[in-house]
């Protein structure tokens, strides 16, 4: 059992996903991680968790990133713009830089 599903309220089980896509990202466990992040995606969706669904998204990209993939800096910039609008500046800003922003 993962900590993940250890953690009783969502914002601490959304922090552990995210710490643990993160690492499994970093560890070249692109799948694992992906697969992770989506599902958080949807849940944060569903329960109206704005700031870790945008959270998610620049994880997501970050792996695209990492994985070279062509849609990474367009899911960055769409990022940016959507996190901007909803006062979210510092994801926006973490996805305008990692985009090749200044």
């Amino acid at each position: 059992m993962t900590l993940s599903q250890q953690t009783a309220s969502q914002p601490q089980r959304f922090e552990a996903i995210l710490a643990d896509g993160r690492a499994k990202g970093k560890a070249g466990k692109t799948s694992e991680a992906n697969q992770e992040l989506e599902a958080m995606l949807a849940s944060t969706r569903k329960s109206g968790y704005r700031n870790y669904e945008y959270q998610a998204r620049l994880e997501l990209a970050e792996i695209e990133l990492q994985s070279r993939s062509a849609l990474a800096r367009p899911h960055l910039v769409a990022l940016e713009k959507g996190a901007r609008e909803h006062g979210l500046l510092l994801v926006a800003n973490h996805a305008r830089v990692l985009a090749g922003g200044k």
